[in-house]
């Protein structure tokens, strides 16, 4: 494992790095329907990471948000194997937790992701919407690859100016009541987000949708479909 690491990161990118090794071990735990956050895992659901480092203290294993998303992808494609359901509802919930992880690991937090925050203003919700229309689960996740800018650069949403994105069938709407500013890791994990659960569930029809932080919903992230004549619906 530290080979790896040292020659894919160390000597090929100049950088530390880490490898985790039995996520699927955790992954599986995480999918049991009787499974509750903040308790003790069995040694069943141990996963190994080793990293190489000049000075990290805390454990890329479970402080990074590649792996909280990588769980949650995991988890999202098992939902959409599923009829709706407690068990397909228990994915979606175990989904939605690590990417809210991801995201306060995104904004700079160092935090374990089973961790339980309390609710705070930069939460992040989201809905699935009909009136949004029903944007091709292709176009969206084309533009998902292709239109969004490296992870760690930042964007400024400005207020009454927002930041459109479009793919044919598909567009990204991202406004702010207030200035804010974004990374492109942050819009990424919302917009998966989206897709997995307004778009690629085959429990319900695809619609367009919205990913929103805090209790107010001050700033969307969300879909609105094209239509044929002029019009465009639009996202609020």
């Amino acid at each position: 494992m530290a080979s790896s690491v040292l020659r894919d990161c160390v000597q090929q990118e100049g950088m530390g790095g880490y490898v985790t090794v039995g996520l699927s071990n955790m992954i599986n735990h995480l999918a049991d329907i009787s499974t509750v956050w903040n308790t003790p895992y069995p040694d069943a659901s141990t996963y190994i990471t080793v990293m190489i480092t000049s000075g990290m203290t805390h454990n890329p294993g479970d402080t990074d948000p590649t792996t909280s998303r990588q769980m949650a992808a995991f988890l999202g494609e098992m939902a959409t194997s599923q009829p709706a359901g407690p068990l397909h509802d228990h994915y979606r919930n175990q989904q939605a937790h690590l990417l809210q992880s991801s995201l306060s690991m995104d904004r700079g937090d160092i935090i374990d992701w089973w961790v339980l925050e309390p609710p705070r203003q930069d939460t992040m919700g989201y809905t699935c919407d009909a009136s949004f229309g029903s944007p091709l689960l292709l176009d969206c996740s084309q533009l998902a690859y292709s239109q969004l800018g490296y992870p760690s650069d930042r964007i400024d949403i400005l207020p009454r100016e927002p930041k459109l994105l479009s793919s044919n069938t598909c567009t990204v709407q991202i406004l702010s009541e207030i200035t804010l500013t974004l990374t492109w890791a942050q819009i990424k994990a919302a917009l998966d987000a989206l897709i997995e659960i307004c778009l690629d569930d085959p429990t319900q029809a695809p619609k367009g949708g919205t990913a929103f932080w805090g209790h107010q919903e001050p700033y969307n992230i969300g879909y609105r479909r094209r239509k044929r004549s002029t019009t465009v619906n639009n996202v609020t």
